[in-house]
């Protein structure tokens, strides 16, 4: 069976989450991010970027608020920002993204759109960290 590996990007209505071993982008609002916590808690690897400063904390408070208890993923987290800037904070996903990859791809301007670019972003920031272990 194929790695659950999920990348994820948390927006204060939405969740984003695409399934980096060829899944289709989906995002959940209201209730249904009920869902999209327990298939992060669920995976074996949550990819985000910058999540030990943003994400992990965003989804923790909400599982708290919707379910009473905390987020726990059982799997791995990897966030791409601590991999591509290792001991410094960085620079913002756009940046980064656009330092190894060409933005041809467009998104709708609206929301949700924007949360389906920083998924698409951080899993092609996966995507060549894998393929060459490392960032130059």
């Amino acid at each position: 069976m194929a790695e659950r590996i999920l990348v994820v990007d948390y927006g204060e209505t939405i969740i984003g989450i695409q399934n980096a071993n060829g899944g289709k982008y989906i995002p959940y609002f209201d209730e249904k991010r009920i869902r999209a916590l327990e298939r992060l808690e669920q995976a074996d690897e949550v990819v985000t970027y910058n999540g030990n400063r943003y994400d992990i904390g965003k989804l923790n408070n909400l599982s708290i608020m919707l379910r009473g208890r905390e987020f726990l993923i059982a799997g791995i987290h990897t966030d791409m920002r601590e991999l591509c800037w290792p001991g410094i904070i960085g620079s913002s996903l756009e940046s980064t993204f656009n330092k190894y990859y060409d933005q041809s791809r467009v998104f709708p301007d609206t929301y949700e759109g924007s949360n389906q670019k920083d998924v698409y972003m951080t899993l092609m920031l996966w995507r060549y960290w894998k393929k060459l272990g490392r960032f130059k």
